[in-house]
Parts: C-alpha cells; structure tokens; sequence
C-alpha cells in the first residue's frame, strides 16, 4: 500500500488517479447541518436551542397571517354591510 501511494506520488498531474487522490469537491454540504458547539455547550443543547428558535420563528409567523386574516375579514364584512 505504502509503495503504491509513492508510485501516486511521483506519478504526473494528468494522469486519472493522480487526480482523483489530489482533488478537492465543490458546491455545497448535503443533509441535515451539523451540530455546533458551543463554550460550554454540549452539541446537543445547542442544536435543541436551534429547533426552538425555528419553532418560535414559524410560531410567530403563523401568528402574523392569522392576524392578516383577522384584519381582512374585519374589513369585508365592513364593507358588505
């Protein structure tokens, strides 16, 4: 194994498993993201606090339309009165 990878080593750029050991991938990661930590923070916590902050994000979102249909409602039957 280790002869083969000097033989890799010397090989020329253009050739296939030259280039396939030295190259390097592009474009973005797929899946789900990875989990960050945090100065005392376990992985896991500071993933947990990232699904609540979407939570809350989509909470008060859904708040916001609710109250847009509120408003819109209000205004219709004002006006078919």
């Amino acid at each position: 194994m280790i002869s083969w990878l000097g033989h890799l080593e010397r090989m020329e750029e253009d050739r296939m498993p030259e280039k396939i050991l030295t190259q390097e991938l592009e474009g973005t990661r797929r899946g789900r993201p990875r989990k960050k930590c945090s100065a005392g923070q376990s992985p896991q916590c500071q993933w947990e606090e990232e699904e609540e902050e979407k939570k809350e994000k989509k909470e008060e979102k859904e708040k916001e339309e609710e109250e847009k249909k509120e408003k819109e409602e209000e205004v219709f039957q004002t006006t078919s009165r």
